[in-house]
């Protein structure tokens, strides 16, 4: 097991950006193209939060699969109204460097996005958006509800860690209309079928009604909701029964 630490260069973000990866022991003959989990940082966090999590280090090196944690900056994976098009760059760029760089598979099926917090808005929206590039997301205690987010902080009311009303005005523009825009992902999920959603969260988090919510509207979500309050050892374990599934699914495509 290999961890490589990156820096490029990136048209979308215009200048450099980071990456952390975990990089299984690779094939030396054939034609293998391995599976990517890609980790979306926590709003209030960076790409190297990946070392934080053995699991992941011990599910890529397990399961021979990629885990890559690109920025994210506090961009909230979005195109911003007044910055950078880390959506973009999430969605398209990102990944055909990597592909570029690495045996990396293309099969949309093979590209899972993972999150955990407030992380997890980005990483539900890249995937419900761009189809064609995720087979699906895992959501772990994901803050999904953005509009509300931002209507609160037009309100003078709760604010997010790490944004302010101005922050959020530079991601998104007007706050008054980011609900039932294409920023807003229960909007979104009432127009797709796909991918797949794993959506799992403490029954006592302030986020649960949202993840609640968002499985209403897609019907075929999996969903795995816990009783109890969310300790640091509860959300460990919701991370090992998400990466066991995804391991069982993966496994049974290739």
């Amino acid at each position: 097991m290999a961890h490589i630490e990156l820096n490029a260069l990136s048209k979308n973000l215009a200048g450099t950006f980071g990456a952390h990866i975990y990089l299984p022991e690779l094939e030396k003959l054939g034609n293998k193209q391995y599976p990517v989990l890609w980790f979306i940082h926590d709003d209030g966090g960076c790409e190297a939060d990946l070392l934080r999590f053995s699991v992941l280090e011990e599910f890529a090196k397990k399961h021979s699969i990629f885990v890559i944690a690109p920025t994210v900056s506090h961009s909230l994976a979005t195109d911003m109204a007044f910055g950078t098009e880390n959506e973009t760059f999430l969605a398209d760029e990102c990944p055909r460097l990597f592909q570029f760089l690495y045996p990396l598979s293309k099969r949309k099926e093979d590209n899972i996005l993972f999150s955990i917090g407030t992380g997890a808005y980005g990483a539900v929206k890249l995937a419900l958006k761009h189809p064609d590039t995720f087979g699906g997301c895992i959501s772990i205690s994901g803050k999904l509800d953005i509009a509300a987010v931002c209507e609160a902080a037009a309100d003078n009311k709760k604010l997010w860690p790490y944004q302010s009303i101005e922050s959020l005005k530079a991601v998104f523009g007007d706050l008054s209309k980011v609900r039932s825009s294409q920023n807003d992902i229960f909007a979104i999920a009432k127009t797709v079928s796909e991918p797949f959603l794993y959506l799992t969260c403490g029954e006592q988090e302030e986020a649960y009604q949202e993840n609640l919510r968002l499985a209403e509207i897609d019907k075929e979500a999996i969903t795995d909701f816990c009783e109890g309050a969310t300790t640091k050892e509860a959300i460990d374990a919701m991370m090992q029964r998400a990466l066991d599934w995804l391991a069982d699914r993966l496994r049974g495509r290739r």
